[in-house]
């Protein structure tokens, strides 16, 4: 296909020839490139996937940590006596003579 697709290009003229080219090239090289973007995405989906296992993970965590502060009981409080002491005064300053 791809040799009579040529051959009807060269009788058309060389730009007609290299546009034929380039095409070619650009065709084999997006499939390249597209080779490459899947396994992108097959690569980032697994990733998703451990960082959906540590959420589920984390999720069960916050869980048991709830059930254990439902079931501690709070310590009871200790009374503080507060003492209030007597102010200080200041000796004053005398003038000088």
């Amino acid at each position: 296909m791809w040799e009579e697709f040529l051959m009807l290009a060269i009788g058309s003229g060389i730009w007609a020839v290299l546009s034929c080219i380039l095409l070619a090239y650009l065709l084999k090289d997006a499939k390249k490139r597209e080779a490459k973007y899947c396994t992108t995405i097959d690569n980032l989906a697994d990733t998703l996937k451990v960082v959906g296992q540590i959420h589920e993970e984390i999720k069960t965590l916050g869980s048991r940590i709830d059930i254990l502060t439902v079931s501690v009981k709070p310590a009871p409080q200790k009374q503080v006596k507060t003492v209030v002491l007597g102010t200080a005064t200041r000796a004053k300053p005398q003038g000088r003579t």
